[in-house]
């Protein structure tokens, strides 16, 4: 702020004058930085997130003095300008992406000031559903049908994750552990062949595949179970003491043979009298 005098004098007389004097304020107009887009997840899936724009406002004014200057966001360039309609804080999105204006002005002279403008999207956070318990028997893909290890097709649980979601906004990753899945890093191939046998746990990321920081994990466990090998059993050939063409076996020779190796307390015998009873 500062002083100007004024002296108004005759031209044909300058000793006939008068004098006068006014104030010139100079107000700083603000500079309204460029700020980040903002990005969100949607966690409750009802497409309204609540902003209050606290990080926004910071790059906004950059090392200006906030108490110097007031910021308010609005729906359009125009409504900025004219500072009218400024949206309320803290503001929820009325539309997936909207772009919102900003006007920075001085508090002591709103006629200094300026604008800028920064985009905001809210995207989908997908719910990873909780897939069941999967129970699948060996087989000699690897060469031996009782080591616990087969492969599996990963990508066949990738509806019962998804759900009802729409397949087009998600990518479905798995992984062995959770960190993994959480970070999104080492996924699994499909068909997986497991390295830890009989029992083992995978890890499912689900993701929006616009924005992969809007994601959901669970897990299943996969058990293998070893498909017994029924070895060949000699025939049996008895005499009929009493002559009533009916003898009694309890087959405890046979079961031994059938078994050969193979542990008795993991596998259970039955006998029946046809190829198809006992499929």
């Amino acid at each position: 702020n500062y002083q100007i005098f004024v002296r108004l004098q005759n031209t044909l007389k300058t000793d006939c004058f008068d004098t006068n004097e006014f104030t010139v304020n100079v107000y700083a107009t603000p500079t309204a930085n460029l700020a980040s887009d903002l990005e969100v997840c949607d966690d409750d899936e009802d497409g309204v997130v609540a902003f209050d724009f606290a990080e926004t406002q910071t790059q906004i004014l950059g090392g200006q003095d906030a108490t110097n200057f007031n910021l308010t966001y609005h729906s359009s360039l125009n409504e900025a300008e004219s500072n009218v309609n400024p949206l309320s804080l803290p503001y929820q999105n009325t539309a997936a992406s909207e772009t919102i204006f900003v006007r920075i002005e001085n508090t002591a002279n709103n006629s200094c000031f300026d604008t800028t403008a920064f985009q905001l999207t809210v995207f989908d956070s997908p719910i990873a559903n909780a897939v069941a318990e999967f129970e699948v028997c060996d087989d000699l893909s690897d060469g031996d049908d009782a080591n616990g290890q087969t492969e599996i097709m990963l990508t066949d649980f990738d509806s019962e994750v998804i759900g009802t979601q729409d397949p087009a906004l998600f990518d479905v990753s798995y992984h062995e552990s959770l960190a993994e899945a959480q970070t999104n890093t080492n996924p699994l191939s499909s068909p997986y062949y497991n390295s830890s046998p009989f029992n083992y746990q995978i890890f499912v990321r689900l993701q929006n595949n616009l924005k992969t920081d809007c994601f959901d994990t669970t897990e299943f466990a996969v058990n293998v179970y070893a498909t017994p090998t029924a070895n060949l059993a000699s025939d049996l050939e008895v005499c009929d003491d009493d002559e009533d063409g009916v003898v009694a076996f309890d087959f405890a020779e046979t079961q031994t043979q059938i078994l050969g190796g193979q542990d008795a307390t993991n596998f259970n015998l039955t006998y029946h009298s046809s190829l198809n009873e006992a499929e």
